[in-house]
Formats: C-alpha cells, sequence, structure tokens
C-alpha cells in the first residue's frame, strides 16, 4: 500500500516537473470544482502548480455541479470538477470513488441504538438519500442528528463526536477513521466524478492544468478508488 501511494506522489512530482520544463502560454485558469474537493488535497495540488508554473494563475470557483456546467456555458470558468450525474457536457476523464462511513477516529457505535447521522446538504441531501436507502435495505435503523449545506459544519460535527456521516476519501482527515462492515454499517455506493473542460481543444494553460489532475485523480487516495479513461 505504501509503494503504491509512493509511486502515485513521484508520478505527480514528475508530471509538474515536466510541465515547469515547457513554455507554457501566459494566463489565468479558471478552475470550478464542487464543495468536497476544496476542502481535500486538491488546494494544495493547485498550489504546488502555480509555485512551479510561475506564468499561470489560477482562479477557483467553489460551487454545486450544475452551476459550474452554467458558467462553463457562460464563459465564466475553464474547467470544471463534479458528479457527471448532473453534467451534459462529455468529461475529459472520469472516475469513481466509494463514499465511506466517517466518524471521529475514537467514536464507537452502539448496536442497540440508531446510527445518529450527520446529514449533509439540506435540499437533495447532496448524497444522503442514497445513503438512507442503503441503511433502510439493510435494515439498519438511523436517526438524524445534525443537517447542514456545508462542510465545514459536517467537520465539526462528526470531530464533535455528534456522530457519523459519510464522505469521499478526498475529504478525510486524520481526526476521523473510516468505519466498515465490522462496525455493523453496510457498503455505500460509488460517486462518479468528471472533468470538464469548456472548450475542445484547451488552451496550453489549461490542458497543462488538466494533465495534472489528470494524474492527481486518476489515483485516488481514498480506498477502492478506480479511475476510468473518458
Amino acid at each position: 500500500m505504501v509503494i503504491g501511494y509512493a509511486t502515485r506522489v513521484l508520478a505527480l512530482m514528475h508530471e509538474l516537473m515536466q510541465i515547469s520544463d515547457e513554455d507554457l502560454a501566459t494566463g489565468t485558469v479558471c478552475f470550478g470544482l464542487t464543495e468536497e474537493f476544496s476542502v481535500g488535497r486538491l488546494p494544495h495540488l493547485l498550489r504546488q502548480f502555480v509555485e512551479m508554473q510561475r506564468t499561470i494563475e489560477i482562479e477557483v470557483v467553489v460551487a454545486e455541479t450544475r452551476q459550474l456546467e452554467q458558467h462553463l456555458n457562460d464563459g465564466r470558468i475553464d474547467l470544471a470538477l463534479g458528479t457527471t450525474q448532473y453534467m451534459s457536457r462529455q468529461p475529459h476523464i472520469r472516475w469513481k470513488t466509494p463514499l465511506l462511513w466517517v466518524a471521529n477516529r475514537y467514536f464507537e457505535l452502539e448496536r442497540d441504538k440508531p446510527v445518529p447521522l450527520v446529514l449533509i446538504g439540506e435540499g437533495d441531501l447532496r448524497w444522503g438519500r442514497q445513503v438512507l436507502r442503503v441503511l433502510e435495505e439493510s435494515g439498519v435503523a438511523w436517526r438524524k442528528v445534525y443537517t447542514t449545506t456545508t462542510f465545514a459544519s459536517v467537520f465539526a460535527a462528526v470531530e464533535a463526536g455528534l456522530g457519523v456521516t459519510y464522505m469521499i476519501g478526498e475529504c478525510l482527515r486524520p481526526s476521523l477513521r473510516v468505519l466498515a462492515e465490522a462496525d455493523g454499517l453496510p457498503p455505500l455506493p460509488a460517486i462518479e466524478f468528471g472533468l470538464v473542460c469548456r472548450d475542445e481543444v484547451p488552451p496550453r494553460s489549461v490542458d497543462a492544468l488538466v494533465r495534472v489532475l489528470q494524474t492527481a485523480l486518476q489515483s485516488p487516495f481514498s480506498p477502492g478508488g478506480a479511475a476510468i479513461g473518458g
């Protein structure tokens, strides 16, 4: 597992170094992404990209996938990262990542009580409806203890030990642990994500960022993640 992780990191650094040696056009790349990626490792990757390729600047827009696609159509962003379920455009790359049950690293479920859930999203519950369907089909009792629309407050609730939530591996923090069937919870479905370019043939600056993201996203750090070439 460690060798596999190191190989992915080396591949990413090699891609960054290759790009830094190229003569790329100067410009600003406007990159849109959904909130779950804004709280993971991508911001650090973007900082590395800018530091190694100083002719390119990056502007980041965080929004829901539907809004990001509208921004693409309006020409407000060059690149979008979101769930393919809400995309009408063909992604440049696509991959699937399983949802994970997550709790405070010291949290223990009480088997004789309903699972205390921290739900993400007030409207469509983001992926919550799929999660609740899995619990109901598995005959696992649950109760809602916290509902919020932001990942920041999800982390606050879960890290405080209020309950269990669901997220992709991209969002994991050292303060959290992944729960599994041994904890009495059923496996969750995978979510498909995609990276979409505004232009069929993107400018060189955008293409450079796409290459780095493709290397990173085709090797998800989440357990069981699998990339699918698009």
